[in-house]
């Protein structure tokens, strides 16, 4: 560990004796967020409306994409205009999850994502 870094902590609240209204906070663990996020993201699921998608926006995910290969599962869901949602999952190819995903998906307000 160094100054600066990020951590992610893992620790329990709990009483602090038997019976007492005192609590203490013990900490189970102590990661970089940077591992944090290596290890247990698992899943990037980018919604849109199926009608918004054409073949400009196809083409700008398909090179923001290209150029975050990684481990994490990608999956697009698709909302029809009669209420129902498709699924879809990129079985050849997994993403990492970096800033410039989650820029490309916040710029364009038709979309939205959820992790995991």
């Amino acid at each position: 560990m160094k100054v600066n870094y990020t951590i992610y902590l893992k620790a329990k609240c709990q009483p602090r004796y038997r019976n007492s209204n005192i609590f203490e906070l013990k900490v189970q663990n102590v990661e970089q967020l940077y591992d944090v996020k290596a290890h247990r993201l698992e899943r990037f699921t980018i919604s849109l409306d199926a009608t918004s998608l054409d073949d400009e926006f196809v083409s700008e995910l398909s090179t923001v994409v290209g150029e975050s290969e990684g481990n994490t599962q990608l999956y697009i869901q698709l909302r029809t205009p009669d209420q129902n949602n498709i699924l879809l999952h990129s079985r050849n190819r997994g993403i990492n999850v970096d800033r410039q995903l989650i820029d490309f998906v916040a710029a364009n307000e038709k979309l939205e994502y959820h992790i995991n």
